[in-house]
């Protein structure tokens, strides 16, 4: 539970952030007021929440597209050990984002055996 409020407040602050850099870079200050909405029609910009989203499906894609030899791909069916903290329950480890399938309802075997033309993939990017 605690990882996804983390998750959720990185993703508000990381936007926050965006939102003041482009709000710089269009010359947009305190006494204009835009949406965010219409800041980023004007930008042309999506939430930085659905970029990252991108962004990791495609390093998903290039991951199996690679040989299966390769320490990479292997990467992803790993099934990490389990560590306890000192203070805490068992953690299993940093990737386990990538374990999750990044919050989607599919496994990277079957991801895996989708074609880059798919209808399937598609609906979850």
């Amino acid at each position: 539970m605690r990882d996804l409020e983390g998750k959720k407040a990185l993703n508000h602050n990381l936007q926050i952030f965006v939102n003041k850099c482009l709000r710089a870079i269009c010359g947009i200050y305190y006494p204009e007021k835009i949406s965010n909405t219409d800041l980023y029609a004007r930008t042309g910009q999506q939430l930085i929440a659905n970029n990252i989203g991108k962004r990791k499906w495609s390093w998903i894609g290039h991951t199996l597209r690679k040989s299966p030899e390769d320490i990479t791909r292997q990467a992803l069916s790993l099934e990490p050990r389990a560590a306890k903290s000192r203070d805490g329950p068992l953690s299993l480890g940093n990737h386990l984002f990538v374990m999750k399938q990044l919050n989607r309802a599919i496994s990277f075997q079957r991801a895996g055996g989708f074609s880059k033309e798919s209808n399937e993939i598609q609906m979850f990017r």
